[in-house]
């Protein structure tokens, strides 16, 4: 099973997995994994690490399209807060989607096509 797959099904169930503070480790919240989902974790934890580490570098990504998005529209402060807000509640298997969304807006933004 990839991570995406895990992350997938995780988040499906109403788990959130995260890396922990120290970016090597993983965070889940207390009681909410049963033993299936802790043993598929483990059996796959350096996949799903390496592969939150992205989601992490991708979320960045996609927050600095967001506010050229929002640079583009003039948003104002509150705009840019709940577009924050909403790009950091995507799950970390639909980031990449939506990065790529919003860069071809940004990109179509500067070119005046749009």
């Amino acid at each position: 099973m990839t991570p995406q797959a895990i992350i997938k099904e995780l988040w499906g169930a109403g788990i959130c997995i995260r890396l922990a503070n120290d970016g090597v480790n993983l965070s889940v919240p207390a009681g909410r994994l049963n033993a299936e989902l802790r043993t598929l974790i483990l059996a796959n934890k350096p996949d799903i690490v390496e592969f939150l580490q992205e989601v992490d570098a991708t979320t960045n990504a996609l927050l600095e399209a967001a506010m050229r998005v929002c640079d583009y529209h003039i948003d104002n402060e509150t705009k840019r807060h709940e577009m924050r807000r909403e790009c950091l509640a995507v799950p970390p298997h639909l980031k990449p989607d939506l990065l790529e969304h919003l860069q071809s807006v940004a990109q179509i933004s500067r070119s005046g096509k749009c």
